[in-house]
């Protein structure tokens, strides 16, 4: 099956695995997935339209986590091309790499998936892995998904900025703040699911 890699994915993959990198010193595929699905719920508050995003997610029936075929293709070809590296269970990213992203994270049409992609990832930070990766996994639209028989549908994400800016009123964070709101999301998650 020919997969059309869209520039974007290929962009976030690479974005996504650089910070996880800086991070963490190595991420899974399935993290790289879980990060680009949860810097989607926030690409709406850059003023883009979620239909911006480019390529969707269905549920990866062995994970449970979110999953892209897009997303799936870019990875394997920033391994054929040097961009990552795999050692053992876990993905680096070598100095050929860091070099490319440094050359393409300024460009223009990257710059509010970049805000995105660097305020899901910071937020783990602020929260620790586990708990945002353990939120992420727990959201509702998830656990719908694990429960129907058909995961081959694509992941409903239509309500999920209506329902951060509702949460971010009611706590009264302002609405232009994109990383008190996406922590304010995974505590929302996180206490809705104990």
């Amino acid at each position: 099956m020919n997969i059309k890699i869209e520039p974007e994915a290929q962009f976030d993959s690479l974005s996504l695995g650089v910070k996880l990198y800086n991070y963490f010193d190595g991420f899974k595929r399935e993290e790289i997935q879980l990060f680009s699905y949860f810097s989607s719920i926030l690409f709406p508050y850059t003023k883009e339209p979620l239909s911006e995003w480019k390529y969707r997610y269905t549920l990866d029936q062995k994970t449970n986590y979110p999953f892209s075929a897009e997303l799936n293709a870019a990875i394997d070809i920033h391994l054929l091309n040097g961009n990552f590296e795999e050692r053992s269970d876990f993905f680096i990213v070598t100095s050929k790499g860091m070099k490319t992203f440094d050359n393409i994270k300024d460009l223009l049409s990257f710059k509010n998936r970049e805000i995105a992609i660097n305020t899901a990832c910071t937020t783990s930070i602020l929260m620790s892995f586990k708990e945002t990766e353990r939120a992420l996994l727990n959201d509702p639209e998830l656990k719908h998904k694990k429960e129907i028989e058909n995961n081959d549908n694509w992941i409903n994400q239509d309500y999920i900025y209506d329902r951060i800016l509702e949460i971010s009123k009611e706590l009264g964070i302002p609405l232009d703040n994109l990383m008190i709101s996406s922590v304010s999301w995974l505590k929302y998650l996180s206490l809705t699911n104990n």
